[in-house]
């Protein structure tokens, strides 16, 4: 009982007369929810048991027997713990709101196998988006063509952009929201936005790769500039001692910020 309570794979090591043991069985299922597939069949169809196992991992559920697996509660339980289990939800239950909704809220990419009228359903689309970007893919027109959609989805992970659909992709608050997440989302920021110095700037340095050499060279030219100014501000305030030329202030920003 304690080996099993501390490690499940124990339970391989039990002694069959042991394994019928509801307590060790239970103990099992409590450290790892997928050892439900080799307890006795006795105790798998218990709904303790096989409740314990989908509050543990949600993908136990592919091992709980019916009735069981067909149990409201049960699939509640299971898409709340991992929203990707709702695949194995039998069809009657997966096509209730609120089991969907569950699922959406634990993992948004669980749209995916929402079935309809519920995948058009705005709010289930918000709520999956809104926890994982990427979910976006998922979303079914109109709804992937909504503004708020689409702005929830990049700000939560700026790489959605990439599902983003036009106009919207070119929109430019949109635009800066992406990349001010992820930089990378710069890659799919369409002209003119990605020759817009501060949209570029939102998304360095991870964006750096993706800038166009001119815009690059007049944001380093902004940055010496800035550098350089600051540096005369200090000196004028008396933070620092000396109050270097101007051209030997170019070379200390160009060494410091292209080096």
């Amino acid at each position: 009982m304690t080996a099993v309570s501390q490690n499940g794979c124990a339970f391989f090591h039990v002694p069959e007369v042991h394994r019928l043991n509801y307590e060790i069985c239970m103990a099992a299922v409590l450290q790892d929810g997928l050892f439900l597939e080799i307890i006795p069949e006795s105790h798998r169809s218990n709904y303790k048991i096989c409740m314990a196992a989908v509050c543990r991992d949600g993908c136990a559920l592919f091992h709980v027997p019916e009735p069981l697996r067909s149990n409201y509660d049960i699939c509640m339980a299971a898409v709340s713990r991992c929203g990707l289990s709702l695949v194995i939800v039998p069809t009657e239950i997966r096509s209730n709101y609120k089991i969907c909704m569950a699922a959406v809220l634990q993992n948004g990419e669980a749209l995916c196998n929402v079935p309809e009228p519920h995948k058009s359903n705005y709010e289930i689309c918000m709520a999956a988006v809104s926890q994982n970007g990427k979910a976006l893919r998922c979303v079914p027109e109109p709804h992937r063509s909504n503004y708020q959609l689409c702005m929830a989805a990049v700000c939560e992970n700026g790489y959605a952009l990439g599902c983003v659909p036009e106009p919207h992709r070119s929109n430019y608050d949109i635009c800066m929201a992406a990349v001010s997440q992820s930089g990378y989302a710069l890659q799919h920021v369409p002209e003119p936005q990605r020759s817009d110095e501060a949209i570029c700037f939102a998304s360095m340095p991870i964006g750096n790769l993706y800038i166009p050499d001119a815009v690059m060279k007049r944001i380093r030219k902004t940055q010496m500039m800035c550098f350089i100014a600051c540096a005369k501000q200090n000196a004028q305030n008396g933070t620092v001692p000396v109050t270097l030329p101007e051209d030997v202030l170019y070379g200390i920003a160009q060494a410091l910020l292209l080096d």
